[in-house]
């Protein structure tokens, strides 16, 4: 079992939850409230406590309510948390100041949300107005991100006989757009979600699970398009990133980061290298809207790691944990790669590699 501490607040914050039960289920039942603006609000309830309600209204929106006398006031969040990386861009930077150097010691849980079956915890929640998205190796929750408490559950089988990190129940988050939201399964499906109440609206096969892939990664939005390569690298897959339409699911484009056999950079490895090259790409992008460029951050993964950084003068590669460096030059994966997001085109700038005393290096 593991346990997600998902939300801090200052200790002794009036305004705490109620304990949530571990495993709660919406009650199927109907209410009908007056809120403290003057509003009726009726519509199904999803999740209730002591001092908060959640309803689905008519218009399948879901409504977060704290209870105030008689009456209810509806909520949202603050601020959002609406990518993995918290901003395209990907830095993970916030600019809040509510928790600054004069309370963080006063930090305390406000609620914890178990993940059944979660050997690890490797995600990073989403917060979209009010609502928090978590999710595990296919599972996703959506909670009320002031309580803690679930307002719904998507869970599928996990794939018998899978390989890499998600037979470990690997799955590091979803992304959003709109009213969905989107993540992978353990074996390499993108898959699109009803926000508001966790229906599957479509679902896309990335790559063939047989053949080893595996998916772990945050998808990354840009635009109309939803963007995600696959894990598989140690088990020797070709890596790619793919973009996919928000609205169907299809497929608009496809970069791989290897060559094949006979296109340019093919005659840079040598032996039997191609035949299982590796260059999987499990960590999220990240995006730059005014160059419309993928820049940052798709880590590739396989006999060496890349960390592709388009603007920076160096990258660094990490050898992986086989323990000789792979033949040749093996153009592809030892480059660094600007992306143009709505059409896959690679921008490349060619890298050399050079082994040093602490592992090697990359210069751009």
């Amino acid at each position: 079992m593991g346990s997600l501490a998902l939300a801090l607040a200052v200790a002794q914050n009036p305004d705490a939850g109620s304990p949530i039960p571990r495993n709660a289920s919406p009650a199927v039942a109907r209410r009908t409230i007056q809120t403290t603006d003057g509003r009726t609000v009726e519509g199904q309830v999803l999740s209730e406590g002591m001092s908060e309600l959640a309803l689905r209204t008519g218009d399948k929106r879901i409504v977060l309510l704290r209870k105030q006398g008689d009456r209810f006031r509806q909520v949202t969040s603050q601020a959002d948390w609406p990518t993995y990386h918290g901003s395209p861009g990907g830095n993970r930077y916030s600019a809040l100041t509510q928790i600054d150097r004069g309370n963080v010691a006063r930090l305390a849980p406000k609620w914890i949300f178990p993940l059944p079956n979660a050997a690890q915890v490797e995600n990073t929640p989403l917060v979209v107005e009010g609502l928090m998205y978590v999710s595990n190796a296919n599972e996703c929750w959506a909670l009320d991100a002031g309580s803690g408490r679930q307002v719904w559950h998507y869970q599928r089988a996990r794939t018998k006989g899978i390989t890499g990190n998600a037979a470990a129940g690997f799955n590091r988050g979803v992304a959003w757009a709109g009213d969905r939201i989107f993540m992978l399964s353990d074996n390499a499906h993108l898959m699109a979600l009803d926000r508001f109440n966790g229906e599957l609206l479509w679902e896309t096969e990335m790559a063939d699970w047989h053949q080893n892939y595996n998916g772990t990664s945050a998808p990354l939005v840009v635009g109309n398009l939803v963007i995600s390569g696959t894990a598989g690298g140690d088990e020797g897959v070709r890596g790619f990133v793919a973009a996919f339409d928000q609205a169907t699911g299809k497929e608009a484009w496809r970069f791989w980061t290897v060559p094949k056999a006979g296109e340019p950079g093919s005659e840079t490895w040598t032996a039997k290298a191609l035949d299982h090259p590796s260059g999987a790409t499990w960590m999220t992008g990240s995006y730059d809207p005014q160059l419309d460029l993928s820049t940052g951050r798709w880590v590739i993964r396989g006999l060496i790691s890349t960390v592709m950084s388009a603007k920076a003068t160096t990258c660094t590669p990490i050898r992986s944990w086989r323990s000789k460096p792979r033949p040749g030059s093996s153009n592809g994966i030892t480059s660094s790669r600007r992306t143009t997001c709505t059409t896959g085109t690679p921008r490349n700038r060619p890298c050399s590699w050079m082994p040093t005393g602490r592992g090697s290096r990359v210069s751009c």
